[in-house]
């Protein structure tokens, strides 16, 4: 009993707000946004990818470590969808809902999926399509806690431009991975800023965010690309 007086006590002299409350596990401060005092900086273990015309593609990876966060983002020809992304691990790989994004005149789809935690030692993701599958994308990403989804977007059928751009993305924790692609007929680069290319596969865009500490707000990637429409996608995480 002295130790739950002790308890109060604390509390009390402390004046601990209910908004502010303390993870047993981690003893990390979680405020009214939701959002966590960092455990520690997340860090891209790798990233890969692969390109083909086929109704089944895959990547390649650098055998997987437990419990990090996966990303993987398709491009497909539209109207279709992925059916199922797997790997030689077994991991569950699931669709961020809002990620669909299509680009009618040039048959362009893109989805982003993900696994929160993935198995070890997988060396191989495959995504199946509905129609062909045109390129596959997979970031590896060690966090410092199990993801979650923040938020996605997604822009479909987008004005002939020489400079797509991604969704706005407003992410409500510091230090949120966001990962933003983009299909047109030829992506050149992306435009300086907060963004890293990853990738050029398919002749398409495949960024992240590139500070593991970008404040909490607004994020969007910029291409420059031959003219033409475009789509894309994007989704945040929050891991501190």
């Amino acid at each position: 009993m002295r130790w739950v007086a002790l308890l109060v006590v604390a509390a009390a002299c402390g004046h601990l707000r209910f908004e502010d409350v303390i993870d047993a596990t981690d003893q990390s401060t979680i405020d009214a946004s939701g959002c966590v005092a960092p455990a520690g900086d997340w860090q891209l273990e790798q990233v890969n990818s692969g390109s083909n015309t086929a109704s089944t593609i895959g990547v390649t990876m650098t055998s997987t470590t437990a419990g990090d966060l996966l990303v993987v983002a398709v491009q497909g020809e539209a109207p279709g969808i992925a059916t199922a992304v797997t790997d030689d691990a077994g991991t569950t790989y699931t669709l961020i809902s809002g990620t669909s994004s299509v680009e009618a005149t040039n048959a362009d789809e893109l989805e982003l999926w993900y696994a929160p935690a993935v198995t070890a030692g997988a060396t191989t993701i495959n995504v199946t399509y509905s129609t062909n599958a045109l390129a596959i994308v997979a970031w590896e990403f060690r966090t410092p806690r199990a993801a979650i989804v923040d938020g996605e977007g997604e822009l479909s059928n987008q004005a002939t431009t020489t400079t797509p751009v991604s969704p706005s993305i407003t992410t409500r924790c510091a230090g949120e991975i966001v990962i933003a692609i983009s299909a047109t007929f030829q992506i050149n680069a992306i435009e300086p800023g907060e963004f890293t290319e990853d990738s050029g596969a398919n002749t398409n865009g495949w960024a992240h965010l590139t500070d593991p500490h970008a404040p909490a707000g607004m994020h969007v990637a910029t291409w420059t690309a031959d003219s033409d429409g475009f789509c894309s996608s994007a989704a945040a995480f929050i891991v501190e």
